[in-house]
């Protein structure tokens, strides 16, 4: 696995207004993000046919100091395309930050309903900083074609179709693993019907969500198949969307397996 050397140094980008305050490792550092009011490890690794020439595309991919970021960082040497890796993972309390960062507001009428708890619900800042301060961040310091896929398990991967049914696409591939949709009582099915009503494509993007056949006491496989069902009557014009429910594979055991064939597909 080829990575980035950094040198340590305090980089304050005025455009996205970001610190890299401390480096950990080689490829792994830690970036406060004025937007959250918190810090996250951020690793940077390439996959072995990387050119630094401005060309290659970029695949973000959540929970990367948690088992989905060990299961992506395993398949980057097998990686055939010219691929930049960069993953984002939470300090400290992990189970709390997850669902500060990556729960959405409750939508409600058509309008968001702003979490009074701080420590949940507030994917609408993470999502900023995701789009205003580390995609920048990334673009100045290691320049790429601009196409963007986006990695999530679990509540990281509800946070993947929260990024999906917001107006403007950041990314080109969504890969949502074993997301868990009931939150919220299955509050993102609103977000789906909203967003439905003013946009009926989706300009050439494609969508992987897998689960697992096991997932049945934890509501993700049936808000799976339920979003499913949603997908396939919406026939969104220019949405490539692709699903594969995993026979006897659990919440945790079905990222792998769901990882293994989507690194053989997709053309990051």
């Amino acid at each position: 696995m080829n990575a980035f050397r950094v040198t340590c140094i305090v980089f304050i980008l005025k455009l996205a207004v970001i610190d890299v305050f401390a480096l950990d490792s080689a490829y792994k550092q830690v970036v406060y993000s004025d937007l959250v009011k918190d810090s996250f490890e951020v690793y940077v690794d390439t996959s072995p046919n990387f050119k630094s020439d401005g060309r290659a595309s970029v695949v973000f991919y959540l929970d990367a100091n948690l088992a989905l970021g060990e299961e992506v960082r395993r398949r980057i040497d097998s990686t055939k395309t010219n691929t930049l890796f960069v993953g984002v993972g939470h300090i400290g309390n992990y189970r709390k930050l997850r669902r500060r960062d990556f729960i959405p507001p409750k939508l409600m009428n058509g309008e968001w309903q702003q979490s009074a708890d701080k420590n949940f619900g507030q994917a609408a800042n993470f999502y900023k900083f995701m789009k205003e301060e580390l995609m920048p961040f990334i673009n100045v310091r290691y320049p790429n074609n601009g196409e963007y896929s986006l990695i999530g398990h679990s509540l990281s991967g509800l946070f993947v179709y929260y990024t999906l049914l917001q107006g403007t696409p950041l990314f080109k591939n969504y890969v949502a693993l074993s997301p868990s949709l009931w939150v919220n009582h299955s509050n993102i099915f609103e977000y789906e019907n909203q967003f439905f009503e003013t946009h009926k494509t989706l300009d050439n993007l494609t969508l992987y969500h897998a689960w697992g056949g096991l997932e049945r006491f934890n509501k993700i496989r049936f808000t799976s198949r339920r979003m499913n069902i949603v997908l396939y009557e919406r026939k969104y014009f220019g949405l490539n969307y692709k699903f594969r429910e995993l026979a006897w594979k659990g919440h945790n055991g079905s990222a792998g397996p769901a990882l293994s064939y989507i690194f053989e597909e997709v053309d990051f």
